[in-house]
């Protein structure tokens, strides 16, 4: 037998030279993270299709007329909605009778602009 077969005990894995990456919080992997998104970005913008794909895109989401898709739970339609007043979104609800109307009523559960101005967290 030779004495790969015999060990009790398998080779440990070699380190992870990236754990620093799953402190989340922490300065060094955030740094990293921004550097690479500014590569990222700079490669993506410096396409010249990128900007008229950007405001096409940009002009589809925000648009007033978008027609609210939700998902439908214990008799309400949930739905998050952006547009060009609300950046960050609204998470609201109505009522499954409201939604099949035209203009259905809808009740803000969470207002995300409010709540960054509120936070200062953006």
């Amino acid at each position: 037998m030779t004495s790969a077969m015999t060990k009790t005990h398998p080779e440990s894995a070699p380190e992870d030279p990236f754990l620093w990456l799953e402190d989340r919080d922490g300065k060094e992997a955030l740094d990293w993270v921004h550097r690479q998104n500014a590569v990222t970005v700079a490669e993506l913008q410096g396409d010249p299709s990128y900007q008229p794909a950007f405001e096409t895109a940009l002009d589809l989401m925000t648009a007033e007329d978008n027609i609210p898709v939700g998902a439908a739970l214990a008799g309400h339609v949930y739905n998050f909605w952006q547009d060009k007043t609300n950046a960050l979104g609204l998470w609201r609800r109505t009522t499954v009778a409201s939604y099949k109307t035209d203009k259905p009523d809808w009740e803000t559960i969470i207002d995300f602009d409010q709540l960054s101005a509120k936070e200062g967290v953006k």
